[in-house]
Formats: structure tokens, C-alpha cells, sequence
């Protein structure tokens, strides 16, 4: 794993209120990051290398629509206009916002097939307009997904699959744990189909000592699993995500921006909601203060401890699946910087630009 400076100690007081039973968050979704979003989408519409692409297209349009490049150019300033009214708030569930998001950016996936640039269509597949989880059931709720995350710090982003997601979700509280121990098999296989896809080059280490946990996990090696697997999650999260964060006092800023990106838009939820189950996780812990050690699933206290009621089957796999889950999505940015570029030999830049 790479060297990052620790800060291993439990968490001052004020940093982040301790909490066995997890409070009902209230943080909006929408608002805040929209507005980087959709000035990404409008700078991609209005560049003169799209505006190049689309007029090559035209020419083969024109004859027999004359008029296609003003509804095309219509079509885009609705998307354009579209995209600033669709805050992620507005919607009890992903499903029904890309509903109405596939029906608002029809006409954009109509002109990227028109186009048949294959780098283009990379990029739009690679950047999505939607941040869709896609182990989801179609039909869960926003604040199921929240529920599990601020109760008991499970993630659902990446792993586990559908089938097991939608068990978790319409249990009572109490069972959601030994539903986790029922499906661990399940759970474990999904966190190697998920480790797998993770290619990018600057996570191989994080990725590495990630397998290691699902195989120590398999192997019947349940604490150092746990401990391992925590080592993961905070070492990945410092090396990628929170790079610019001051090592030497990390936690309370790391928490702040994560409750920070609950206000977030469909493009950036699934992210946001990979890093929630961290406010559960990341919970502040003093033994020196004599505070109990807490059952769930929880990073200083594997950290400071050695105590069964943290040391569990159950925080074990929450630990694995978590470390799994970040990162992976860690590799997403990655893919999407890749694409996010367009180069100018993608254009043919020898044709002299016109504007619509």
C-alpha cells in the first residue's frame, strides 16, 4: 500500500458527534454541485469541435432535411435548458429520474449516433448523465439507501447484487445483519466481480490489498480481515479522494465534505452515496475516555481494540464490503478524466469550424 501519514488516533469530540443510534439525516440532494455539472454539459454542447462534428453530419442530412440542423440545435438548447431543472430532490427514486432524463436527453443520444464518432460515444457512455449504481433494483428508494448507510454503515454501491439489496431494504433493522452473514458467500463473490473490473493503473495497490481481504475473509480469517479491511478504506480514501486533505488531521474534514455532497445532483449521487456509509463507520471513539466499545462496524474502535463486540462475522463483511465498494468507485473519475478531453485530431481539425 502506498505510505500516507497516519492519524490513527480516535477523533476529538468535536469533530463528530459519537452515535450508537444513528440520527435521521436530513441533507438535501440538489442544489450546491448542480450547477458544476450542468456548466460541464453546456461547455461540451456549445464547443466549436461538437459545433465542427455536427455540421460534417449535416451534409449528409441536408438533402433530404433541409432543415435538420435547427432542430438539432433546438433539440440541444432543450436538453441544455432541461438539465437545470433536474435536481436529484425532485425524485423519490433513481428510476423514475432517468425516466424523465432518458426522455430530456433523447435528442443528445440522437446526436451522438448521428455523429458515429466513436470517441465521442465513449465519452458520453463513460461520463453518463445519470450517476446510476448499477447493483440497484430499479425501484429502491433514495432514503432506503440512506436508511442502511446512517443505521449501520452498509454500503450498497457496487456490492452487493440486486437480489440481496432488495432483502436488506425491506427488513426490519435488527435483520439486516444476519442477512448480511445469511449471503456472505453471494456478498464475497460480488466484491471479487467488482475488485475485478478496477484496472486503472494508480489504484492497483489499493485494488491488490482489497482481494486480499475477500480472501482472508473466504479463508475463515474474520479480524484481521476486519482490521485489513479498514486499512484499505483509509488509506484509499487518503490517496485518492481526499488527497487534498491535511494528513495529520484528517477525519473531520473528510466527514464534513461527505455530508457536503449529500446536496448533489443525479451525476454525482452514486459517489456521494459510496462515501455515506463512512458517517456510520467513522463514527468518533475514545477509549481513553471510557467510551463503550461500539458493536457496529467502526474504524477506530478496530483500530484501538482488540474487543469481540467489534470484532464480529458481521462488522467483518460490512468492513470487506465497504473497502470494496470505495474502491471501486474510485475508479470511476479515472475513467471519466479519460474521456472527459476530447483531442483535437477526433474532429478533424483540418475543416474549417462554422458555427450553428
Amino acid at each position: 500500500m502506498p505510505d500516507v501519514p497516519t492519524d490513527d488516533s480516535p477523533q476529538n469530540e468535536d469533530e463528530q458527534p459519537g452515535r450508537e443510534e444513528a440520527p435521521r439525516r436530513g441533507s438535501r440532494l440538489g442544489a450546491t454541485l448542480f450547477a458544476q455539472n450542468v456548466q460541464r454539459m453546456q461547455n461540451t454542447l456549445n464547443s466549436p469541435d461538437l459545433t465542427a462534428a455536427v455540421w460534417r453530419a449535416a451534409d449528409s442530412r441536408r438533402a433530404t432535411n433541409p432543415t435538420w440542423i435547427q432542430q438539432m440545435r433546438a433539440n440541444i438548447e432543450q436538453v441544455d435548458r432541461i438539465a437545470a431543472g433536474y435536481p436529484l430532490q425532485k425524485f423519490s427514486t433513481l428510476a423514475s429520474a432517468a425516466a424523465e432524463w432518458d426522455k430530456a436527453s433523447s435528442s443528445l443520444r440522437q446526436l451522438v449516433s448521428e455523429l458515429s464518432i466513436p470517441r465521442l460515444t465513449a465519452w458520453a457512455e463513460a461520463v453518463g448523465l445519470l450517476g446510476y449504481p448499477p447493483n440497484w433494483p430499479d425501484d429502491i428508494f433514495i432514503r432506503e439507501v440512506k436508511e442502511l448507510a446512517d443505521d449501520e454503515g452498509i454500503p450498497l454501491c457496487w456490492v452487493p447484487r440486486a437480489e440481496v439489496i432488495d432483502v436488506l431494504r425491506k427488513a426490519e433493522p435488527g435483520r439486516r445483519r444476519n442477512i448480511l452473514l445469511k449471503h456472505r458467500a453471494e456478498v464475497l463473490d460480488d466484491c471479487d466481480q467488482a475488485l475485478n473490473a478496477v484496472t486503472a493503473p494508480e489504484l492497483s495497490d489499493y485494488a491488490t490489498a482489497a482481494r486480499k481481504v475477500v480472501a482472508a475473509l473466504r479463508d475463515g480469517h474474520d479480524e484481521p480481515a476486519q482490521a485489513f479491511a479498514m486499512n484499505v478504506v483509509d488509506s484509499t480514501l487518503r490517496g485518492t479522494l481526499f488527497a487534498s486533505v491535511p494528513q495529520n488531521r484528517f477525519y473531520k474534514p473528510m466527514v464534513t465534505q461527505i455530508e457536503a455532497s449529500r446536496d448533489c445532483v443525479m451525476a454525482d449521487f452514486r459517489q456521494s452515496a459510496a462515501l455515506w456509509p463512512l458517517l456510520r463507520v467513522f463514527d468518533t471513539f475514545h477509549p481513553d475516555k471510557g467510551d463503550p466499545v461500539p458493536s457496529l462496524a467502526n474504524r477506530h474502535a478496530t483500530a484501538h481494540t482488540v474487543a469481540r463486540v467489534q470484532y464480529t462475522p458481521v462488522n467483518a463483511l460490512i468492513a470487506t464490503m465497504l473497502a470494496t465498494s470505495v474502491v471501486r468507485e474510485v475508479q470511476e473519475p479515472l475513467i471519466t478524466q479519460q474521456f472527459g478531453e476530447l483531442p483535437a485530431e477526433v474532429w478533424c481539425p483540418s475543416e474549417p469550424r462554422r458555427h450553428l
